[in-house]
This record gives C-alpha cells, structure tokens and sequence, in this order.
C-alpha cells in the first residue's frame, strides 16, 4: 500500500484486478437512484463504486477521494487538447495530480441508451469483477 497518491498510482488501480463482494443494489434517494459498493484491488487497496441515476447515469471510481475513473454524458467540459466535450457527449473524467488537474476524454464504448449494460461496461473496463449479485434497475422509472 502507498503513502503518496500520484497519477501513475491511480492508473495502477484503475488497470488492476478489483472484485465487488457486496451486492449492488440501486436505491431511491430524492429523485435520484443511486447505489455505493467497496471495490477491493488485488494489493489490498480498497475503493468505493458509485452509481448515480435520473435523467441520465453516471458511474464513479473512487480511491481516497481522488477520482480513478469516472463516466457521465451530463456534464459539458472542455479536453486538454482544446476540444469540447458537450451537453450529452459520453465522456470520462480522471485525475492527473502531477498537473494538478482533472482531465475528460470523449468514449463511445459505454452504452447511453441502458443503465445496466452501461454499469456491466464500466465494471468490465474499470476490470472489476463482480462476486455478489447485482439487481438491476428497471428501465422507464426515474426518467431513465
């Protein structure tokens, strides 16, 4: 385990192996659904997986309040490289400490049209596997 949480670090926990033991289960909280896991990595370190869903959903990965990955298509940003990321362009968001900074790139591999397969791809891609069960949220409630 480390002391010092540098960028290179979060992109070793973001590639490791990490297992989800708990059951996910989408929970109403005002006019949200959300849901909280721990996600333990393969050296020990533990994180937290976060699920947030209304209008549209977003997914969360998260190691001592530094953000190792994150997905919506909510949020207007602008990339590094000058490009804009707009209202409903799927993107990802990490954190780049040695600048100082949080950075967003486009994506096009997670589905935007389903929460659940949205979820399975943001696990698959975070290689987190899951050991418990997960109850998916149905489509069509909370303006999903």
């Amino acid at each position: 385990m480390t002391e010092e949480i540098t960028t290179e670090y979060l992109d070793h926990l973001y590639r490791c192996k990490k297992w989800v033991y708990e059951n996910l289960k989408w929970e109403s909280k005002g006019k949200f659904m959300k849901f909280k896991a721990t996600v333990e990595c393969e050296n020990g370190e533990l994180l937290v997986l976060y699920g947030t869903a209304h209008r549209r959903y977003s997914f969360s990965l998260v190691f001592k309040d530094k953000v190792v990955r994150r997905f919506d298509y909510h949020h207007v940003g602008k990339v590094s490289n000058g490009c804009i990321i707009t209202f409903g362009d799927p993107h990802k968001h990490y954190i780049d400490i040695d600048n100082s900074r949080e950075e967003i790139y486009p994506v096009d591999n997670i589905p935007t049209d389903d929460v659940n397969k949205g979820l399975q791809e943001f696990l698959r891609e975070c290689n987190i596997k899951r050991k418990g069960v997960y109850d998916p949220l149905l489509k069509g409630g909370w303006g999903i």
